[in-house]
């Protein structure tokens, strides 16, 4: 194997310009379908990063026209006092503010969440402690809760949260925890603060929040859905105008996050740089054609001198495979970058961005196509070259066959001159 290896690496370096062609077109097809297969990963395949994700739902209020809305807050207050099937529900805003008491005055994107949002979610902060009741209520003692990459980036990666204190909302606030990296729910947030410190007084009219429950174990998310639609039908009666919604739009979380638009939009994506890959391996295929052409001279002496068919084919299927290792590399190269662009476009919107990067999952698939890639094109300039073998014979039988047609001819026109001299 090492000896194989040995002259796989010269023969390619033994034609740059060929080599580097290959490389590069290599490198096009894995690392686009590398870079979409990442996003795909982290905002399809991928699990939801909380406890029991499946039992997670968002809810929307449902308007006279069967249209979902965001929910108002007494409502939110009525369907967590009445709703039975649900473990827990919170409300949650968010929006960009801007947070003093950092390295220097930035915007966060903050997050206005009611008490048990945290806990609901299931996902324990890395430093710190999430909020206590008594942060929790009006006048009481606020106090945030950040991201780690807020924690990293505008708090200096300072674990001593007793000193650490923010000004945002207008209020002097203590950070008393830090959140695990990658957490971000909701919307990329930043900064948690408690809901309550800042009473909402709006009427049921006024569509502020949104709504994420989670179910209790017993419950489907067909009786948590029928169980809040007979709530909405019961505050419609019982406030008649004052109160729009007539029903509750019950989602699973992970459908919610990512709308099925999306969902399609990015699997024909996949099949869009799908055909790019097969495009590559077919100008990959082709070039290794035209090589295998001037190298005809070469595997004759090579068979002449012993080696098998079986050598050959090895042989073929080592410098296939290293090509492949360098594209694959280039490739992966080239995914990191494209990733890196798509998570910083602010117009794309894709959800559960935090999820997206490279991998064990993402190297895999990269692994997996730059073994296949060149050894498909390997097997295309096979048959390529069979079916031209295939052409010469076709052709030589034929040649063959005219001549021997000829001869006959001739032999016949003979023996007709000869008769009729006679």
């Amino acid at each position: 194997m090492l000896n194989d290896l040995r002259c796989a690496f010269r023969a390619l370096f033994k034609r740059p310009a060929f080599t580097v062609v290959a490389i590069v077109t290599l490198a096009l097809g894995i690392g686009a379908n590398t870079a979409i297969f990442s996003v795909i990963d982290g905002v399809l395949l991928r699990p939801l990063p909380f406890r029991d994700p499946d039992r997670l739902v968002q809810l929307k209020e449902r308007n006279s026209r069967g249209r979902p809305s965001a929910v108002s807050h007494p409502n939110f207050l009525d369907w967590r006092q009445r709703a039975t099937s649900l473990d827990g529900m919170s409300e949650y805003a968010c929006y960009t503010a801007t947070v003093l008491g950092g390295r220097e005055p930035r915007f966060a994107q903050l997050c206005v969440v009611s008490a048990g949002f945290l806990q609901m979610m299931g996902v324990a902060p890395e430093l710190g402690r999430t909020f206590a009741p008594e942060e929790g209520r009006p006048n009481g003692a606020p106090a945030v809760v950040v991201s780690h990459r807020f924690w990293r980036t505008a708090l200096g990666s300072n674990s001593d949260l007793a000193s650490l204190t923010i000004t945002t909302l207008n209020h002097a606030v203590r950070v008393v925890g830090v959140m695990p990296d990658r957490f971000e729910f909701p919307e990329r947030a930043e900064v948690w603060v408690p809901a309550e410190i800042d009473p909402d007084t709006s009427g049921r009219t006024a569509h502020n929040w949104r709504v994420v429950a989670r179910l209790k174990p017993d419950a489907s998310l067909a009786s948590a859905s029928a169980q809040l639609d007979a709530i909405a039908a019961q505050l419609k009666l019982q406030y008649g105008n004052d109160e729009n919604a007539i029903g509750v739009v019950t989602t699973p979380l992970k459908d919610a996050l990512v709308p099925p638009d999306s969902k399609s939009a990015l699997f024909l994506l996949l099949g869009t740089v799908g055909l790019v890959l097969l495009i590559a391996c077919a100008n990959v295929a082709t070039t290794l054609l035209a090589r295998g052409e001037e190298r005809r001279t070469e595997m004759a002496v090579r068979a002449a001198l012993g080696a098998g068919r079986a050598r050959l084919v090895r042989q073929l299927l080592v410098e296939s495979s290293v090509l492949g290792a360098f594209g694959g590399s280039a490739g992966l190269l080239l995914a990191a970058w494209l990733v890196h662009v798509l998570r910083s476009l602010d117009g794309l919107a894709l959800a559960r961005q935090e999820t997206i990067g490279i991998d064990a999952t993402v190297l895999g698939f990269t692994l997996l196509l730059a073994l296949l890639t060149p050894i498909s094109a390997t097997r295309s300039r096979k048959a390529a070259a069979a079916r031209r073998r295939r052409a010469r014979a076709s052709a030589r039988r034929w040649s063959s066959a005219k001549s021997r047609l000829r001869w006959c001819c001739s032999s016949a026109r003979r023996c007709s001159f000869s008769a009729s001299r006679a």
